[in-house]
């Protein structure tokens, strides 16, 4: 089916006659910067109430320090590793909400736009391929437990 010839304001209102295409495109990304903020913020408490600089009692955290620790020691990785490594990740995403929030303050520029998504795609495949990693190093393990093969998990080769 073809549309007739329509302006463009008149066109882009159809699917949603309520809002503009910049209030839809700008949606999603508000979401991303608030969502990056968020993260950045809690993990943060997180990582000052592990410093010292919050009381134990601090609630708002992630409490991903622990599991940081928790996952890199199954790997013979040092727990004291998990405070720079939570570092990171607040680093990574604080950026990526400065990036989105730089988007959203403009969200018919495509670089901004694509700048955001990439560094927030390579934080999730940094995540995805990590999980993957150390669910074969965990599963590889637990077999080996139960199988009683005395050969160790880790490293993965012979």
């Amino acid at each position: 089916m073809c549309l007739p010839a329509l302006d463009r304001r008149r066109r882009d209102r159809l699917a949603f006659p309520w809002l503009s295409r910049t209030q839809l495109v700008r949606g999603p990304l508000l979401f991303w910067t608030l969502y990056f903020t968020v993260v950045a913020l809690s993990n943060l408490t997180d990582l000052l109430r592990h410093l010292g600089v919050r009381p134990p009692r601090w609630s708002w955290v992630s409490d991903n320090l622990g599991f940081v620790a928790s996952s890199i020691g199954r790997v013979g990785v040092s727990a004291g590793a998990a405070a720079p490594l939570l570092a990171g990740v607040i680093v990574w995403a604080a950026l990526a909400a400065l990036l989105f929030g730089h988007a959203t303050a403009r969200p018919w520029d495509d670089t901004r736009r694509g700048r955001a998504f990439a560094l927030s795609l390579a934080l999730w495949g940094a995540f995805i391929v990590l999980d993957e990693v150390l669910i074969i190093i965990f599963e590889t393990g637990a077999r080996q437990r139960t199988s009683g093969c005395s050969r160790p998990s880790w490293p993965p080769w012979p």
